[in-house]
């Protein structure tokens, strides 16, 4: 189950008290420690309903029940994305997501606590990762926490090679007129021509995939065979993140340097839609009244929520927390967007209107 169809189920869940758990275990740990977690969780989450909501310890026992059988069950794997847990008297949902915690979160709220979801749906944008290289370059079509080669078959380098030699050949040794030179000397000499060709057919290769999909490219590398392929793309989504050779990375490694990149790709989204938010100031469009937000989500008026991101990792029940997550609700069921903001750009819930 993906995060969006969670979320989406997720939503219709009326108003009740309901536990939400997420346990961290995208790294490694054993089974005996998630086991732990889950009964500490279920333990305090009972507590919790009983003294919030008066619920009786058997009934609280009920409602928790998915969380001891996640820690009977003994669900783990190091390399597997958060285990994220919801109750509610009656029924739950459990799913692993992508999703980075230090620490587990447990919420006793009166809806199910839907923003560590939007967090990691924000976080898991699918992009393409090129690593270039002389002898074989290679893409990866990744998210979060996954990658996968991308379905297409590159140039060979080959030429490159050829190229290089013949240059060598007619000038005694040293690098042809015109050559890009990389860091080292001798064998990094490449001939201008022979690269730009090369990139150019790389280029080829991947955009039909990249502009069906809007997907973002990032391209690393060799310095200057990075910059070679900006100056030769008109790709309007290309992030350069240079790392010097590609030759002895793996596909993890490659990952993580797009992870890299992407974070300020997203910082860069969220600035746009602050902006954005900033613009329509004053023109009756924004809105930052909890109670005015909620009758505006309530009737399908909200485009955009944005939401502190201070409010995802909160443990603490309590009023505030209660009202957002029945605005993101509302606001998701109508087809509008909830952006997470870093709390030190936004310190309160806002809207914007789409009328």
């Amino acid at each position: 189950m993906t995060s969006k169809d969670l979320l989406g189920r997720l939503c219709e869940w009326g108003a009740e008290p309901c536990v939400s758990f997420f346990t961290p275990i995208d790294r490694p740990t054993t089974e005996k420690v998630l086991a732990t977690r889950l009964h500490n969780a279920a333990r305090q989450a009972e507590h919790q309903l009983g003294e919030r909501w008066g619920i009786a310890r058997a009934d609280a026992a009920a409602m928790v029940a998915p969380l001891q059988m996640a820690a009977d069950t003994q669900l783990s794997n190091g390399h597997d994305p958060t285990l994220s847990i919801f109750c509610r008297a009656g029924q739950s949902e459990q799913a692993f997501v992508p999703l980075h915690l230090e620490d587990p979160l447990l919420t006793v709220s009166w809806r199910p606590n839907v923003l560590p979801l939007l967090v990691a749906q924000q976080a898991d944008v699918d992009h393409v990762v090129l690593g270039l290289n002389r002898k074989h370059s290679r893409a990866l079509r990744c998210g979060a926490f996954r990658w996968e080669d991308l379905p297409v078959s590159l140039p060979s380098g080959d030429e490159l090679t050829v190229n290089h030699q013949r240059d060598m050949n007619s000038h005694g040794g040293g690098p042809g007129r015109g050559a890009i030179h990389g860091a080292s000397g001798g064998n990094d000499h490449l001939d201008d021509a022979a690269l730009t060709s090369y990139l150019r057919d790389v280029d080829a290769c991947i955009r039909p995939m990249l502009e069906q999909d809007g997907l973002p490219l990032v391209v690393t590398g060799v310095g200057y065979e990075v910059a070679a392929f900006a100056g030769v793309s008109d790709y309007h989504r290309i992030l350069a993140e240079p790392c010097g050779s590609t030759d002895r990375l793996s596909d993890q490694e490659l990952h993580r340097i797009g992870q890299q990149a992407m974070v300020g790709f997203r910082m860069a989204t969220t600035e746009r839609e602050l902006e954005r938010l900033s613009n329509n100031s004053g023109h009756g469009l924004e809105l930052s009244d909890l109670a005015a937000v909620q009758d505006a989500a309530n009737s399908g008026r909200v485009g955009t929520l944005f939401v502190p991101q201070r409010l995802s990792t909160t443990e603490e029940a309590d009023a505030e927390l209660d009202s957002v997550l029945a605005v993101v609700a509302s606001t998701l069921r109508h087809g509008g967007t909830v952006t997470i903001v870093p709390s030190e750009r936004l310190d309160t819930t806002m809207a914007l209107l789409r009328y």
